[in-house]
């Protein structure tokens, strides 16, 4: 699994990093002894491009090491290739996405979210782009990005748009769903609400008795 681009083109900045080697080969494989790291100086208070041209594992780690104060940060965004539901994890636990803006009904991204109120592992999934974009935050945030197995469902709803976010929207949404299905509501992950009447995209993720760090975000 190698290289990563590190990239920022308003610091035109560029960064190349290879894994360093195994300890040993098993035939045409290495031996995967030592997990593969990827080490780069870079500049806080900034957004970075991280991407590839190989398969991204099923699981990374990230983390900020050094002299940091606890509001420095830096916000990486991170695109696949894969439908899978992408999420975060610090120490186990999942940590709940920004969800929707009830206000404007679109979703909260990590830039409107404002740098005051980030926090380490704040994120948001663009399900266009199939991308994620998270905040590490002060030299204590260590996080892992994951990719989770899913079930992918588009519903369409007979009522309008106004009348699902009268009724709380995403929130008596997935509360529903989760009370039809018999399953955590956890597990129940909107990332797309348009027009006709009301369409709701939405991944069903695989049971997991690991439980979210953070609360509704949807308003």
């Amino acid at each position: 699994f190698s290289p990563i681009y590190i990239e920022n083109e308003e610091l035109n900045f560029k960064n190349k990093l290879n894994t360093q080697r195994d300890h040993d080969w098993n035939g045409f494989y290495t031996s995967l002894r030592r997990l593969s790291r990827f080490h780069s100086v870079i500049k806080t208070g900034y957004k970075y491009n991280v991407r590839t041209p190989a398969t991204w594992p099923g699981e990374l780690r990230f983390s900020m090491n050094g002299k940091l104060a606890d509001s420095d940060y830096v916000v990486l965004n991170q695109s696949f290739d894969t439908p899978r539901k992408i999420g975060i994890k610090i120490n186990g636990k999942i940590v709940k996405d920004l969800g929707y803006d009830r206000t404007t009904r679109l979703p909260i991204t990590v830039e409107s979210f404002g740098v005051d109120n980030y926090t380490c592992g704040t994120h948001a999934y663009d399900q266009d782009t199939q991308s994620i974009t998270f905040v590490l935050k002060g030299s204590a945030c260590d996080l892992v990005v994951y990719l989770q197995d899913t079930i992918q469902v588009s519903m369409r709803l007979d009522m309008t748009v106004d009348n699902f976010w009268a009724g709380n929207g995403p929130t008596n949404f997935v509360d529903r769903m989760a009370g039809i299905l018999g399953i955590n509501p956890a597990r129940i992950v909107v990332v797309d609400i348009r027009e006709g009447s009301t369409i709701v995209d939405f991944f069903i993720t695989e049971d997991d008795d690991e439980t979210k760090t953070d609360g509704d975000n949807d308003g």
